[in-house]
């Protein structure tokens, strides 16, 4: 993870960064407006103040993004999932498992989480939560039961989860009467961000990329028939990463079902390029984002990471969440990965029982360009 200078941050960027380390705050902003940035600096900043902080983020690959660049500040902060920590901060400190309604399905025991945490006392100085719309509010309760101050980086916009947290109940929970907002986005060209805006159309926000090649998102019709995904899409997929050898991360985004094929596939076709992946509980994954290369990572793993070019295969038929909000929100997502360009290959423009991606674009087709 590239790192600006501290130098190199906003005047609002900065405030945020000087807000009081022994309140709680909230601070709101779309993407690419520096939110994991600013809770890396933040997490840094209080470690450098003798404080010990903890940092929480939704899922694994998050964690793994992060963590380079934590160790590259010297913080001894513990970066975790909010997962992965409740379940070893019960084993360690409370001397059991953490408690669950339906062990399957990952369903906790808030009521008796919380109780456990008011036994436990003060245990952290400051918590630091990213993407904190996708962790669930009980958690956020109980974090306030052992720490003494918390700060949440979040986006309502992009929730993609249906167990979503809006940023009312955070301000609640924090006593927070007002948020910090974010309104510059240092990621995408302004290309890119028109096409991820139409499915966010009500976001405000200031694209402030001046040195770009102001290229059209690409909407490439595959070139190939067949039944499975790699036979559609395996040639493109090679020409587009050969296009931009020279992009040092690319991202491709695909359903989980896809995840192996697609990687089995480019690792035969690309022996010369790193191909990584990430498959959620998998003993298989080879992801390593201090490494440049190619990632393969399903929708519901990319939210707050960041790619020089996304590739979205099969875009007509990204599993639905069966809520139009959430679908939306997945594509917008997936959309603003990117710093330089999106590819997105269909073979048709059809998406019964998928996201219908197509959908928002009808009357914009000027914003990008066919092939």
């Amino acid at each position: 993870m590239d790192l600006p200078k501290y130098k190199d941050l906003t005047q609002p960027q900065r405030t945020i960064l000087n807000l009081p380390i022994g309140k709680n705050h909230l601070i709101v902003g779309p993407p690419g407006t520096g939110k994991t940035v600013l809770a890396i600096y933040r997490a840094s900043d209080i470690f450098n103040a003798g404080l010990n902080v903890l940092m929480l983020v939704y899922n694994r690959p998050l964690m793994y993004y992060i963590t380079s660049a934590v160790k590259s500040l010297g913080i001894d902060a513990v970066v975790n999932t909010w997962q992965s920590w409740i379940s070893s901060f019960y084993l360690t400190e409370i001397m059991k498992p953490v408690p669950k309604i339906d062990e399957k399905r990952f369903t906790y025991d808030w009521k008796k989480i919380k109780a456990d945490f008011s036994k436990v006392g003060h245990k952290y100085d400051h918590v630091i939560l990213d993407e904190s719309q996708d962790i669930p509010i009980e958690l956020l309760e109980s974090l306030l039961l052992i720490s003494g101050s918390i700060t949440c980086f979040t986006d309502e916009d992009q929730t993609i989860m249906q167990n979503d947290t809006d940023t009312g109940d955070i301000a609640n929970v924090l006593n927070v009467r007002n948020a910090y907002r974010l309104y510059e986005n240092f990621r995408n060209t302004k290309e890119i961000f028109d096409f991820a805006k139409l499915y966010q159309p009500n976001v405000i926000i200031n694209t402030n990329r001046s040195n770009t090649l102001k290229e059209k998102p690409n909407f490439i019709q595959a070139g190939a028939t067949g039944e499975t995904f790699i036979e559609r899409f395996i040639d493109d997929l090679v020409k587009i990463i050969e296009r931009n050898y020279a992009y040092k991360k690319i991202g491709i985004f695909v359903n989980s079902k896809h995840l192996y094929a697609a990687y089995n596939e480019l690792l035969s076709r690309l022996p010369n390029n790193d191909v990584y992946l990430y498959k959620a509980q998998s003993e298989y994954n080879t992801i390593d984002f201090e490494q440049d290369g190619i990632f393969i990572l399903s929708f519901n793993c990319m939210k707050g990471l960041e790619f020089d070019i996304v590739i979205i295969p099969w875009f007509e038929r990204i599993n639905s969440n069966n809520n139009v909000n959430l679908d939306r929100n997945t594509v917008y997502v997936a959309v603003t990965r990117a710093k330089h360009q999106v590819y997105c290959l269909y073979t048709d423009k059809s998406w019964a029982g998928y996201i219908d991606s197509f959908g928002p674009i009808r009357g914009h087709e000027q914003l990008l360009k066919w092939e």
